[in-house]
């Protein structure tokens, strides 16, 4: 198989995960949402991503130690930072439902990511036409206009 194709499929795998990830917990209803996160933080982010490591890498020890200790510590604070949010995302879905929860958190998150690396790395462009349509964009979004017709009851 060539690069190209085993790109699309990881893309096509990812893309599934990602979509389907909390459908879970809407099937365990016996279980606090803090068991299920535990569950899936211990899979997802321990067991998983060292077991690619050992499949992968052939040395992954010297990997670490090629590092550096400055990239090793932005890596654990960014993911951390991730981890808090990822957190907070889980109580959006336990309290609000998983349409909701994806539907505000999300497109928020694709809003500010958006917004937020441009206005940092270069606010000159925040008055430029790509900032101006970007914003424009992002306001259209999050106005929901032009919503679709509602049906009549």
């Amino acid at each position: 198989m060539n690069s190209a194709a085993t790109g699309w499929l990881l893309v096509m795998a990812a893309a599934v995960m990602q979509g389907s990830w909390a459908l879970p917990q809407k099937f365990v209803r016996g279980w606090a949402w803090e068991k299920m996160w535990l569950l899936f933080c211990i899979v997802a982010l321990v067991i998983l991503p060292w077991l690619l490591v050992a499949l992968v890498i052939p040395q992954p020890g010297q990997v670490y130690a090629n590092a550096g200790s400055g990239v090793l510590l932005e890596t654990a604070l960014f993911g951390a930072g991730w981890g808090v949010g990822n957190v907070l995302f889980g109580l959006g879905v336990a309290s609000v439902g998983m349409a909701l929860a994806f539907a505000i958190i999300i497109s928020l998150t694709a809003a500010l990511g958006s917004l937020v690396p441009l206005a940092i790395q270069n606010p000159d462009q925040l008055t430029s036409l790509k900032g101006l349509l970007l914003m424009g964009g992002l306001l259209l979004v999050i106005a929901g206009w032009p919503s679709a017709p509602r049906p009549e009851r």
